[in-house]
């Protein structure tokens, strides 16, 4: 089984967060077993990966208004 992280850096979160579980819960319904999602965000990731710093690459993208 493939793991994907998810990190949602767009605002509102609580949008992004809905449509990302909705689409975790769709792709299990119609492949389920083949991938496992973990969805957080930008600050979650942080503390878990980066002793709570942003990574460089999350910290880019959200500066540069893609995120």
């Amino acid at each position: 089984m493939k793991k994907i992280r998810w990190v949602l850096a767009h605002e509102p979160i609580e949008l992004f967060l809905r449509a990302a579980l909705k689409f975790v819960e769709e792709l299990s319904v119609t492949m389920p077993g083949v991938m496992e999602f973990e969805i957080m965000t930008l600050s979650e990731y942080g503390d878990k990966y980066h002793d709570g710093k942003e990574n460089y690459e999350a910290r880019s993208i959200r500066l540069n208004g893609i995120g």
